[in-house]
């Protein structure tokens, strides 16, 4: 089910309001939830940065713990790279710095 991202981590847009809260049936809302507090608190590239990588490490941990057969885990990781390089690209930065 989509979720609704509001704070700095918001997408904009036409996806401002729809986010999928799960990655091919694996919740990973907790991750989202982690990285948005994140961004919401210290202004910094540093903080920007360990951000970012604490999102890719729990959906990373997520995905191995919960994530069922190894095959399913396997199809995810594209979605999960994916989504950290669009927090981690010049348009995820410009979303952190208007918070």
């Amino acid at each position: 089910f989509p979720v609704t991202i509001e704070g700095p981590g918001k997408i904009g847009g036409a996806l401002e309001k729809v986010v999928p809260e799960s990655i091919l049936g694996l919740p990973v809302g907790p991750a989202c939830f982690v990285h948005d507090q994140m961004w919401k608190g210290e202004k910094s590239w540093s903080a920007y940065h360990a951000a970012n990588s604490v999102f890719l490490t729990n959906l990373l941990e997520i995905n191995k713990r919960k994530g069922g057969y190894w095959i399913i885990q396997a199809m995810r990781l594209p979605v999960i790279y994916s989504w950290f390089g669009a927090v981690a690209s010049p348009v995820g930065a410009a979303r952190y710095w208007e918070g």
